[in-house]
């Protein structure tokens, strides 16, 4: 399985303290693909260097997760329908032999 991570800057109407909800957005952007070992880490709101879809500051949110592959195309699309989300990157993590 390979290891990826995920950094989703969302806009500051979204729940900071909730978990749960992190947890959620998450799922939702990954869609129907299995994954296991799922942790989103809450970086906090910080001053994005541009407006983004006239926001100036954004909730940085970090999951990672391992997968045997994704889907990125269908990542895009449900980031895309998301109004909450502003930018996002997903990145795979090189294995350490």
């Amino acid at each position: 399985m390979r290891t990826y991570e995920l950094m989703v800057v969302v806009n500051t109407e979204f729940p900071e303290n909730d978990e749960k909800k992190q947890k959620e957005l998450v799922q939702k952007l990954i869609g129907d693909q299995k994954i296991s070992d799922l942790s989103v880490e809450f970086w906090g709101k910080r001053q994005l260097a541009y407006e983004v879809k006239k926001q100036t500051e954004g909730i940085y949110l970090l999951a990672t997760f391992h997968s045997e592959g994704v889907k990125v195309g269908m990542l895009e699309q449900q980031a895309k329908l998301n109004p909450q989300i502003l930018r996002y990157l997903l990145t795979r993590k090189e294995e350490n032999e």
